[in-house]
């Protein structure tokens, strides 16, 4: 126990750090909120209408009464939508899901650094990094999927970069397999992850890996076409309107 707690010392301390540090930015924000969780922004809340929708209804949407494309995380909202049905909707578990991805992106930046034999110290300024200055515990408060999406693109770049690089030639064909696993996934929890996608696409083709790109990219294309499908069947848009407000530019007689 003690040989492990003095190995992996720069892990636990940054957990206990990023813990406490959540449980003071949640005490401050309950106590002013007369008691409540409140999130900072609205779109948890319409998150979690549609996975509650999707649940009990069959209908993704922010309402029972039709389909409605307002939101780009697909696999988050799946997951909550999991969850209500399970255990019943409470406002507490986009916070808790939020947690454990948390934890989870810590401890994948902690194997990552110790897999490049980073020296203790560095690993955890680097994971301290990551807390203060992402900042981690704001995205808890967020009760949205970028901590999901994280650890996925932390994951899928990763693999990428070993693979190509050649780094660790015995593990080249595993990485490759993970790598067509991970494309679908980075794009499902937020649609935001195709520029990912295309990224390591355009390396792909740059190597004249052409089979293995193309199947790469149509995987990581997939949750977007589906969407897409579907949502232009209920009479909507290809992509959610989220989306399609960031890739609006203001004119120039717009306020602000």
């Amino acid at each position: 126990m003690k040989k492990t707690l003095s190995q992996h010392w720069p892990l636990y301390a940054a957990v206990s750090i990023f813990l406490l540090t959540v449980a003071a930015v949640l005490g401050v924000s309950i106590s002013q909120n007369q008691g409540h969780l409140v999130y900072a922004l609205d779109d948890p809340y319409i998150g979690m209408a549609t996975a509650r929708n999707f649940a009990q209804y069959g209908v993704w949407g922010a309402t029972r009464y039709g389909f409605t494309s307002c939101s780009s995380p697909p696999l988050w909202t799946l997951l909550l939508s999991l969850t209500s049905y399970l255990a019943g909707e409470h406002p507490v578990v986009p916070m808790l899901w939020d947690l454990l991805f948390v934890l989870g992106d810590l401890l994948a930046a902690y194997a990552l650094l110790s897999w490049y034999k980073v020296a203790p110290v560095a690993r955890f300024i680097a994971l301290l990094s990551l807390i203060l200055f992402i900042p981690l515990p704001a995205l808890i408060m967020t009760g949205m999927e970028p901590p999901m999406q994280i650890l996925a693109s932390m994951l899928t770049a990763f693999l990428a970069g070993r693979w190509l690089s050649g780094e660790s030639p015995g593990s080249a064909r595993g990485d490759s397999i993970r790598l067509l696993i991970l494309a679908p996934v980075v794009t499902g929890v937020r649609f935001e992850g195709m520029f990912l996608i295309i990224a390591i696409g355009l390396i792909l083709l740059t190597l004249r890996r052409w089979l293995y790109a193309l199947a790469f990219c149509v995987l990581g294309f997939l949750p977007v076409i589906v969407y897409g499908i579907i949502s232009v069947s209920k009479g909507w848009f290809w992509l959610p309107n989220s989306v399609l407000l960031k890739a609006t530019l203001p004119s120039a007689g717009s306020p602000g």
